[in-house]
């Protein structure tokens, strides 16, 4: 678990710096080792940012997929499926049907189609040039 978890990784590192009783030590040992990622690991995935005395997560990297990244992305693509994914394939299916969406705003608009008009109606000049 603490190979995922933050919280667990930061409190498991913590407690193999600050040390604990033989017994613990002893009893915790294989499941240490079972839990914790491995250096190379913890290097390479950016589990946590910082030195070994004050360690922070570290921030996501899409670029490199990081542990924090791949949450993120997880996240992402759940609130995407359970919340959008519907709204969009509904409108889709509006827009297809012919109906009205209110994707845009007519009145509003008029005034960018007047300047667009301007901008790409030929002068005389340049319709003589045309022709």
């Amino acid at each position: 678990h603490a190979k995922f978890c933050f919280i667990c990784l930061h409190g498991r590192l913590e407690g193999k710096k600050e040390g604990t009783g033989a017994e613990q030590t002893q009893q915790q040992a294989g499941q240490d080792d079972d839990d914790l990622p491995s250096p190379v690991d913890m290097k390479e995935l950016a589990y946590l940012a910082g030195d070994s005395q004050n360690s922070i997560r570290a921030p996501a990297d899409f670029e490199r997929n990081n542990l924090t990244a791949v949450w993120l992305r997880g996240v992402q693509d759940r609130v995407y499926d359970e919340a959008i994914r519907g709204m969009v394939v509904q409108q889709n299916a509006d827009i297809a049907a012919g109906v009205d969406v209110k994707l845009v705003d007519h009145q509003e608009d008029e005034k960018d189609r007047e300047v667009l008009r301007r901008l790409f109606t030929f002068s005389d000049e340049e319709q003589a040039r045309v022709d």
